[in-house]
């Protein structure tokens, strides 16, 4: 089977990529095409037949092409929108492609199947890798000292239910310190990683219970022997502190001590989210993970957590980022360790299949509707314009302002899931109705 590949500009860098996993009885070779996404059907046809002529089984373009595939050739076809996951694709010597939608849109059954097949394999990774995929999630309880133990420890088995790769228990008075060990017999039974984030003598001490120590600065302590086989935590917190964050990494691995690296994420504009990002950068290229503070950003800003955590974890993910830490620290944060985890997975699908987090099986979208059109047992809700709505109840339909003070009253209906859906499908401005 021969198999032409027409890829956009600078997209051929991933070569190598797809040919070592197709299997020997399918030959593929690359076209590259510069502004593909832009250029016609008619085109794009004859840049294929100049260059690489049709004498093909299947010559599969972007998904994410705007016209048909059709209208290309009797033998084009819409791939996925990322190389990664058309690998996957070949090797499993599957081609059945759409010629109007996207390998996503088309067969998003299968593509779902393929994104928890991904996640259940990185499970076997390493606790905290040198660079992403995957991206980790360490969710952080607070003991403060007045605190039941086994309510600490209930705390901690749901943030697991939610999806942390590790639970860091993090004490801050003297009185919570002496109460660590009974919180780890409380905790022994969870079949999940342990951090613990104290004072340097507190994680001497009990440095043998955990798999993750946080944190010291550089050079604050030499002698780390008691740390050896375990991740510790460095912080850099100013620039001025890369040049000996390096060389304690070093000094670090001599130890035998497992380095990570956290840049400090200081909130947005005021005292600023774009040095801590810079400083991200400039560390990648030590030779130890990184590992962000999420809280340190999205517990300061007045947005919903869901967007901010995404989008930062995605930045992160990008600079190099492994591991994401994550405090409940405010009401507005409750369930922040799940939304990390949906978001660390994405960032990992979508650095495997090389393409933008949509459309990879797993999402974020728990408020906001991302298709026109939403369906219930006994509704069918339409969007209109920018700020209407269209619900259609048996023979019934009307047509709803966002705008109005409060549009479910006039639907006579008490369904909730019609009273949510409706809600949803008005975002953002039912945020502001008074019903």
């Amino acid at each position: 089977m021969r198999v032409l590949l027409v890829v956009t500009g600078g997209a051929s860098k991933y070569k190598d990529i797809i040919t070592r996993r197709v299997p020997r009885d399918i030959k593929v070779d690359f076209l590259e095409v510069r502004d593909l996404l832009f250029l016609d059907p008619e085109a794009l046809r004859a840049a294929i037949i100049q260059r690489a002529g049709t004498d093909y089984d299947y010559i599969i373009i972007p998904g994410s092409y705007p016209w048909s595939a059709g209208l290309v050739g009797a033998n084009v076809y819409k791939g996925p929108e990322g190389l990664g996951l058309l690998a996957q694709m070949l090797e499993r010597g599957d081609l059945d492609l759409s010629r109007d939608l996207s390998l996503e849109k088309y067969r998003s059954d299968l593509v779902n199947v393929i994104a928890r097949e991904a996640l259940e394999s990185l499970r076997n990774y390493e606790l905290i890798p040198l660079r992403p995929p995957p991206v980790r999630v360490l969710s952080e309880v607070v003991i403060k000292g007045s605190e039941n133990v086994e309510d600490i420890a209930s705390t901690a088995k749901t943030l697991a239910a939610d999806g942390a790769d590790a639970v860091v228990l993090s004490p801050i008075t003297a009185k919570a310190e002496g109460m660590l060990k009974d919180v780890l017999a409380a905790v022994s039974g969870m079949k999940i990683a342990l951090g613990l984030d104290a004072r340097a003598e507190v994680l001497s001490k009990f440095s043998s219970d955990f798999e993750v120590l946080l944190s010291l600065r550089p050079w604050q302590l030499e002698d780390l022997s008691w740390a050896s086989g375990k991740y510790l935590v460095v912080t850099v917190s100013s620039n001025d502190e890369i040049s000996l964050a390096k060389s304690y990494v070093e000094h670090l691995v001599s130890e035998g001590v497992r380095p990570i690296l956290d840049p400090v994420i200081r909130p947005p504009l005021v005292p600023g989210l774009w040095g801590s990002l810079q400083r991200l950068a400039a560390i990648r290229e030590l030779s130890a993970p990184i590992m962000i503070g999420l809280s340190n950003a999205v517990e300061l800003m007045d947005a919903d957590t869901a967007g901010s955590a995404a989008m930062l974890t995605f930045i992160s993910a990008e600079l190099g980022a492994s591991a994401l830490l994550v405090e409940e620290a405010s009401f507005k944060a409750r369930g922040l360790t799940a939304e990390a985890r949906a978001a660390a997975d994405m960032a990992s699908l979508s650095l495997m299949w090389l393409k933008p987090p949509k459309d990879v099986g797993v999402s974020l979208l728990n408020s906001k509707l991302k298709h026109g059109t939403v369906k219930g047992e006994n509704f069918e809700i339409r969007l209109l314009d920018r700020d209407k709505i269209e619900v259609k109840l048996g023979s019934k339909t009307l047509t709803l302002s966002c705008r109005d003070r409060c549009p479910p009253k006039s639907l006579g209906a008490a369904d909730p899931s019609l009273i949510i859906a409706v809600y949803r499908a008005c975002l953002p401005w039912s945020s502001r109705w008074v019903c």
